[in-house]
């Protein structure tokens, strides 16, 4: 299990992007509105509704090096935010280097 929230704003969210292990933010086109996150192994985990649009997603990692040498015990967390914004190319603002 892996703790993953998600966020929506109206607006280009205000982030702090030094805080993170590693942070990403690309596009996500949602013409129909429908954002569905799934399992990597499973089904269906949200079926949200949004306004039809061109997002800008940003993704944020913590806690990387808390995970085990296997990759399944860690106190790692994911964000997920999404807004409305024009298309833009993929951008790595903060690289996780592991040690």
């Amino acid at each position: 299990t892996v703790a993953v929230e998600l966020e929506v704003y109206e607006q280009d969210p205000s982030i702090q992007w030094s805080k993170w292990d590693h942070a990403v933010i690309c596009d996500l086109k949602l013409p129909t509105g429908r954002l569905q996150v799934h399992e990597c192994t499973g089904g269906e985990l949200l079926n949200w509704q949004v306004a039809p649009a061109q997002y800008r997603v940003a993704l944020l990692f913590e806690g990387l090096t808390s995970i085990s040498q296997d990759g399944l015990e860690g106190s790692d967390r994911y964000y997920v935010l999404l807004w409305p914004g024009n298309e833009q190319d993929l951008s790595v603002i903060q690289e996780w280097q592991p040690e």
